[in-house]
């Protein structure tokens, strides 16, 4: 725990990003060490951006469970919200990582592709629909998007994600 700590602070203060990959026999207390771990920073940091999913075995053919995990964690989704408050949720949580922050990419593109990857259907997307005979090109256009919303969000302070039984 107190490694994690450790490297947390370095990382956070030299403003650079740390991988830390945490792994042992099954068993051994790797997740209650995280929940400790992500505890402690809840405690100590108030404005810490927490990301955090877990892998389960029986998602793991589940395309992209994990960051549907991660993005629904972040903005409140649950498995049985209605299709409209689904959408609201998740277009409400990219529109306030993109308030008062303008780019080439519009909250509403993020939020249809990223939405799209994680179960969030965008019926009639223009940007979705654009891409229809292109999957592959859909995908990385999607993981560019994620790329600039997680930039996003780590501008507006620390930020930990958090993925636990990755071999799922």
């Amino acid at each position: 725990l107190a490694r994690l700590i450790e490297l947390y602070h370095k990382a956070v203060g030299n403003q650079s990003p740390k991988l830390v990959l945490v792994r042992g026999e099954s068993g051994l207390g790797k997740s209650r060490l995280l929940m400790e771990f992500t505890s402690q920073l809840e405690i100590d940091e108030p404005t810490l951006n927490l990301l955090s999913a877990r892998s389960l075995a029986e998602t793991s053919r589940v395309p992209f469970f994990l960051w549907k995990s991660v993005w629904h964690n972040r903005f409140g989704l649950k498995d049985n919200d209605p299709p409209e408050a689904a959408r609201t949720k998740f277009l409400r949580g990219i529109q306030a990582l993109w308030e008062g922050q303008s780019g080439p990419v519009s909250a509403t593109e993020v939020t249809h592709f990223v939405g799209g990857l994680t179960g969030v259907e965008w019926p009639d997307s223009p940007y979705l629909t654009a891409w229809q005979t292109d999957v592959e090109g859909q995908v990385k256009r999607a993981f560019e998007l994620v790329r600039q919303l997680l930039c996003r969000l780590c501008a507006t302070g620390p930020t930990v994600l958090l993925l636990d039984d990755l071999q799922w």
